[in-house]
């Protein structure tokens, strides 16, 4: 008979950890480097005994639930009270009390460059996984970038996000901000304070480098079409970057974003 995967177990309350180590999760959003960091990061931790959850991912797979388990308390004291998980990318913010003793690593960007790059992802190099999927990209085929910024609500989405993550940083020495840009621009300081963080102390436990973040020339069709934090200052027109910054001024000296005023 299989085994259960790990989500599921999770999920019923089966799972027994191989190791008595805090769990980790990784809380972010789309377009901040989140796939890539689950990526790096999984692998390390399996090789140090943790299991590796990624429910975003399971849940894609199950088609619609009928709920939402991190919006449950319940079921998410239940998934987080487990010792010995690295859970990937986790893109919305759960109440911080319903996290037990899990170390959290979030990652934030810009959001200005995080509605930029969501654009160009989806209109040309996001994989068509479904209908869904499918008819947002039709439906940009004759939009411009300015139209989808102030039309969406994904600007929105993100900043309400962004206001509930500010709750983390009261979760002391269990918790690790780091920005996109950090990442980018000063690999290996970031690359230091997520070892550090995360207790990977080998030489060998390099989770990034200098190299991963160069890109020759910009393609719109590749997963990483252009690394360079401010990209939404080349791309959109200044009236849209007006706007852009009425609504993430308040939290802008909090996260740190530049030129916002």
């Amino acid at each position: 008979m299989e085994e259960p995967i790990v989500e599921e177990r999770l999920l019923d309350g089966s799972f027994r950890p191989k190791i008595g180590r805090p769990s980790v999760a990784l809380f972010t959003l789309h377009k901040a480097g989140s796939s890539f960091l689950s990526e790096r990061l999984a692998p390390l931790h399996k090789k140090a005994g943790y299991a590796v959850a990624d429910f975003e991912h399971y849940l894609i797979r199950l088609g619609t639930p009928q709920s939402n388990p991190f919006e449950e308390e319940t079921t998410c004291r239940r998934i987080f009270s487990a010792q010995g998980v690295f859970h990937k990318a986790i893109r919305q913010p759960i109440h911080p009390d319903w996290l037990g003793e899990t170390k959290v690593l979030l990652v934030t960007r810009d959001p200005r460059d995080m509605v930029t790059s969501y654009y160009f992802s989806l209109k040309y190099s996001h994989v068509v996984s479904s209908p869904d999927v499918l008819e947002q990209r039709r439906s940009l085929e004759n939009k411009s970038i300015d139209q989808f910024v102030l039309e969406s609500e994904l600007l929105e989405t993100m900043m309400r996000r962004l206001e509930a993550y500010r709750a983390y940083f009261h979760l002391g020495h269990r918790f690790l901000h780091l920005s996109y840009e950090t990442m980018v621009t000063q690999p290996a300081i970031a690359n230091a304070q997520v070892t550090s963080f995360l207790g990977l102390t080998s030489r060998r436990a390099k989770v990034f480098s200098a190299d991963d973040f160069t890109v020759s020339s910009e393609d719109v069709m590749s997963h990483r079409r252009q690394i360079l934090p401010g990209d939404h200052a080349r791309k959109l027109a200044p009236e849209t970057i007006r706007r852009c910054n009425e609504r993430i001024r308040p939290l802008a000296s909090f996260y740190g974003w530049q030129n916002v005023d």
